[in-house]
C-alpha cells in the first residue's frame, strides 16, 4: 500500500528509511497472492511453522526480513541475529510472526 507513515511509527524509522524499506520490498510485495486465505493477506505464519530444523537456514519470511535489513545497510550477521531474536520475542509475546513484525522488532533491537 506504500504507506510510509505506518513504517515511520516504528522506533528508529524515519521518512528516509521508510522510503528505502518501501522501495526494497515493493517487488516482493507484488508477488503475494491476495486471492487466497486471510493468512496470506496478512503475511502471518502459524507459530508451528516458524520452528526450524537444525539444517534449515530459516523461513522465507525470516530470509526476507534479513534481506530488508541488509539492504538498509546492516551486516548479514547482525541482521540474522536480530531477526532470530525478533522471531523468538514475537513467539514469546504471542504476536503473529510476519514480515512487518520481524523487521520492526529487528530494527528496534539494532537501534538499542
Amino acid at each position: 500500500s506504500q504507506d510510509k507513515a505506518a513504517l515511520t511509527r516504528a522506533d528508529g524509522v524515519g521518512p528516509k528509511i521508510a522510503t528505502r524499506i518501501l522501495t526494497e520490498l515493493k517487488d516482493k510485495a507484488g508477488k503475494i497472492d491476495f486471492s487466497s486465505t486471510g493468512a496470506a493477506i496478512s503475511g502471518s505464519v502459524p507459530l508451528s511453522n516458524t520452528t526450524q530444523n537444525a539444517g534449515d537456514t530459516g523461513s522465507s519470511i525470516e530470509k526476507d526480513a534479513v534481506s530488508a535489513l541488509t539492504n538498509l545497510g546492516y551486516s548479514s550477521s547482525d541482521a540474522m541475529r536480530v531477526v532470530t531474536l525478533a522471531n523468538r520475542k514475537a513467539e514469546e509475546d504471542g504476536q503473529a510472526v510476519d514480515l512487518q513484525t520481524l523487521i520492526r522488532l529487528g530494527l528496534k533491537e539494532l537501534s538499542s
